[in-house]
Parts: structure tokens; C-alpha cells; sequence
């Protein structure tokens, strides 16, 4: 019995120190961890824009400018053998750099002016902007005083001429009378108010009595214009009184003119007596001259003083506005500065900023196409414009020969921003003819002008295929897979694992 109470005792301490050994190694033991070190490549990832196209017979390329300009350079000549990549015709890109430059220089503003906004004002800027605001409110005093001044002004020049009206008119009036009731009183004989006779006969019966009764109509002239002078009135229209009496004065002078005609035509009187007859009508004439240029002078004057008031007024008011807007602008920006710069206007600016970049895109992309070039191994067939030239588009700029074929295929508008046509993207190729057979090739032109399509629209491309020994045909059709980018992308992982959790998960 004894015996057998050692047994249990060892076997219970044998149990208690496996049970122990187990808690130790699951709980207590320090495990060195197993790490396993793996690289995992990915291979390149290529964007590709696929379409369906087909082979063309011809094998010359018209190749053209995608917008107008001056042929600046030729670069080759005809019949000559080029290589892929060279040259060919220049358009003139002053304007494009030109531009490029300017917004070039209003990028960096814009981003200087982004930064500033990023960063805030500071007490010296809030300082300068009050400032601007006080220098503001002075120039839009100044400036409202002097469209008082000038409206004044233009206002005292303008009566001025208009009083000087009355004057010009009397003196008018005082040169018709003395020519048509002084002049040539003893021309005529009168035996009633209505009724004038020459003095002196004419061979030309219809003439003398043509002047006889201009006679009577230009004394009523004459009454008609001395009523209107003594009329006048502030409600008068100064401007239609002296082009009613020009033309008053007008029919004097044809009047004395006939009458002029009338003595050369006289019969039966001396020529001493007819000489003195041509002396009154001709000092009438003059006088009739002098007050027809004296409303005319004063017309053009009224004219002009016009025009310059209105410009000056005009000047002014401009003046004022600017003014207004100075002001607005300066106490907006004291307003900016004074309770900082907003999320939005920076926002605002880096979206005008990024609109600038991409107008320089354009612009780079622009002068990048004002070069063709070869898009392969080919012979120049024609040049049709010589330099100086003005191209439009729409025209063929240049042909080649190649031994290749060409491939059209329409892409649409959702991915022709990504197609090039100046190193232009690079074409995998499977031809219908030939399922099992890759060719290769290169987009050479891109047409500006649309096509509908099922009331999509999409863009008529041109693919340089390079020759191959296949006997490709006209009219076979194609399969194009056009690389757009290619990316090499390599992915490395670490990886830390603890052996004795792999086997658990195991």
C-alpha cells in the first residue's frame, strides 16, 4: 500500500512538471522570430485606346498644319529621301512664344500672389492698404470735382458760339439786303410790290423772265429771314435757324448768278453801263459769300466744340469710374488683409493658377505642332507651299512616298485629347487577314474637323504602318491597340511573420 502512494506521488509530480514544461513553452519562453523576406514584381502597366480602322491603297501621306500661319522654313526638297523624325515644314511661332511668354510671366504672378494669400498680410500690408484706400477715396474726390469742372466748361464754350448766333445772322441779313435791295436796285424797275422788271432787255426772252421772278422770290427770301431773326427766342433751335438761312442765302447767290448771266445777255445798253451792272451784281455775289462762309465757320465750330465737349465729358466721366473701381478694389482688399485670407480665395487662386498651366499646354503643344515631321523612312513627293506662304487648314502642307501602308480609324472625342499627331503615340496592329500576326506603326495626323457617328462624335486619324513581306491589301480591315503611357511599376513587400502564428493559421 505504501508502494503504491509513491507511485501516485511521482506520477502527480511528473504531471505537474510536464504541465509546467507546456505553460513555459506556450506562455513564457522568448520565441525568435522567423522572418521571411519576399519581393513581389508587377509587371508594366500600359493605358491603350482601341479602335477599328482600315488599310488604304494609297501609300503617299498628305501630311498638314492643324491651324493657320507663315511657312517660316522648308526644310527638304522634292525627290528628296528622309528619315523617320525629320523636319519637313515650319509654320512661323512668334506669336505662340510670344504668348507663351506672357503667360509664362503671369504664372509666376499668380503664384506669387497664391503664395501671399497662403501666408496672410502683415500689420505693414493692412498698413499700405489703408493707405490705398485714403489715396483712393482722394482720386475719386478729385476726379468728380473735375467732371464738374469740365461739364461747366463745356457748357460756357458752347453758349458762348450759340450767343454768338445773333450776331452772324444780322450780319447776314445786313450783306443780303445790301446785295439784293441795294446792289441791284437800279437793275430792276418795280411798278408794285409784286411785280420787278429788268431795266434793260436780253436776247434771251426766257432768261429775263426767269430773273424777274427770282427777283420776287428772293425779296420774299429776304422778309422770311429778317421775321426769323427778330423771333428768336430761348425755345429757338439756333442749329436749324443757321442751316435755314445758308440755304437762304444759297438761292441769293444762284439768284445773282442768273442775274450776272442776264446782263452778259443784255441788248441795247453800253457796255460802260453794262460793265457797271456786272460791278454791283458781282459785290452783291461777294457779300452773299462772306455770309455764307461766316455760317459756315460757325457751324463746324458748334461742331467741333461739340465733339470736344462730348469727348471731354466723356474722359472725365471714364475718369470717375475708374476711380470707382480703384476704390472698390482697395476696400476690398483692406477688407482681405483685415480678416484674412479666406479657403475659397485661395481655392480661387489655385484654380486660376492651374487654368494658366494649362493654357501653357496648349500653347507648348501648339509650337510642337507648328513642325511636321517625317513619320517614317519616305521620299518627298510635293511641297506645296513655299516659305513666306500663308497655310490654312485644310490643305495639304506636304506628300510623302513611303513603302508602308496607311490605316484611318475614327476615335472618339472621349480619348482624342490622348492621341498625338507630333511623335505621335505608337500602334500595335492585327489585321483581320492576318489573326495571328502583330504589326506596328504610328500615328501621323489627326483630322480637326468631326465626324457624327450615331450622334456621337469622333475624329478621323491616320496610322503610318511600316512595311512588312504580308501582302497587305487595300480595303483590309484592323484591329489598333494605341499605346497611350507605359508605367514600370515595382512592389516590394516585407514581410514579418512569427513562425509559431503561421502554424496556428496552418
Amino acid at each position: 500500500m505504501k508502494k503504491i502512494s509513491y507511485y501516485l506521488m511521482f506520477i502527480i509530480i511528473l504531471g505537474a512538471l510536464i504541465v509546467s514544461f507546456w505553460v513555459y513553452k506556450k506562455y513564457f519562453e522568448p520565441v525568435e522570430p522567423n522572418i521571411l523576406n519576399f519581393t513581389v514584381e508587377v509587371g508594366n502597366i500600359n493605358e491603350v485606346v482601341r479602335a477599328r480602322g482600315e488599310v488604304t491603297a494609297q501609300k503617299e501621306f498628305d501630311l498638314e498644319f492643324p491651324f493657320s500661319g507663315t511657312i517660316k522654313n522648308v526644310f527638304v526638297k522634292e525627290g528628296e529621301e528622309v528619315k523617320s523624325g525629320k523636319a519637313l515644314l515650319k509654320l512661323d511661332a512668334k506669336d505662340f512664344n510670344l504668348e507663351l511668354q506672357a503667360l509664362e510671366s503671369k504664372f509666376n504672378q499668380s503664384q506669387f500672389n497664391l503664395e501671399k494669400l497662403v501666408k496672410g498680410a502683415t500689420k505693414e500690408e493692412i498698413q499700405l492698404a489703408k493707405t490705398k484706400v485714403a489715396n483712393a477715396e482722394q482720386t475719386l474726390s478729385d476726379t468728380e470735382k473735375n467732371l464738374i469742372n469740365t461739364t461747366k466748361k463745356a457748357n460756357i464754350d458752347i453758349n458762348n458760339l450759340y450767343n454768338d448766333i445773333n450776331d452772324i445772322l444780322n450780319d447776314a441779313y445786313t450783306k443780303a439786303d445790301d446785295a439784293v435791295n441795294k446792289q441791284t436796285t437800279s437793275l430792276f424797275s418795280e411798278s408794285n410790290p409784286n411785280d420787278f422788271k429788268l431795266t434793260f432787255n436780253t436776247s434771251n426772252q426766257s432768261l429775263k423772265s426767269s430773273v424777274e421772278l427770282e427777283r420776287l422770290s428772293i425779296k420774299n427770301e429776304l422778309d422770311a429771314l429778317k421775321s426769323e431773326i427778330n423771333n428768336l427766342s430761348e425755345s429757338t433751335n439756333l442749329d436749324d435757324i443757321l442751316v435755314l438761312t445758308k440755304n437762304r442765302l444759297n438761292k441769293m447767290r444762284d439768284f445773282l448768278l442768273n442775274l450776272n448771266n442776264a446782263v452778259d445777255d443784255s441788248v441795247g445798253i453800253t457796255s460802260s453801263l453794262e460793265n457797271t451792272y456786272k460791278g454791283y451784281v458781282n459785290t452783291g455775289r461777294t457779300n452773299i459769300n462772306t455770309a455764307i462762309s461766316n455760317i459756315n465757320s460757325q457751324i463746324q465750330l458748334i461742331s467741333s466744340q461739340k465733339a470736344t465737349n462730348e469727348s471731354n465729358i466723356f474722359t472725365a466721366k471714364s475718369k470717375v469710374n475708374a476711380a470707382k473701381s480703384g476704390l472698390s478694389l482697395a476696400k476690398e482688399n483692406l477688407t482681405i488683409k483685415e480678416t484674412g485670407t479666406r479657403k475659397e480665395d485661395i481655392q480661387i487662386a489655385r484654380a486660376q493658377l492651374n487654368e494658366i498651366k494649362n493654357q501653357i499646354e496648349i500653347i507648348k503643344e501648339k509650337i510642337r505642332k507648328s513642325t511636321i515631321y517625317a513619320p517614317g523612312d519616305s521620299i518627298i513627293t510635293k511641297i506645296w507651299f513655299e516659305k513666306n506662304e500663308i497655310f490654312r487648314p485644310g490643305s495639304t502642307a506636304i506628300s510623302l512616298s513611303t513603302s508602308g501602308n496607311k490605316i484611318t480609324a475614327d476615335i472618339s472625342e472621349l480619348d482624342i485629347s490622348k492621341i498625338r499627331d507630333v511623335n505621335g503615340n505608337d500602334v500595335l496592329i492585327t489585321l483581320d487577314a492576318f489573326p495571328n500576326k502583330k504589326f506596328k506603326g504610328k500615328v501621323v495626323f489627326i483630322n480637326p474637323k468631326e465626324i457624327i457617328k450615331d450622334g456621337d462624335k469622333y475624329y478621323s486619324i491616320d496610322v503610318y504602318m511600316s512595311p512588312y513581306t504580308e501582302k497587305i491589301r487595300s480595303g483590309m480591315s484592323a484591329d489598333l491597340i494605341l499605346n497611350i503611357s507605359l508605367k514600370k511599376i515595382l512592389l516590394k513587400y516585407r514581410c514579418l511573420r512569427l513562425f509559431k502564428k503561421m502554424v496556428n493559421l496552418l
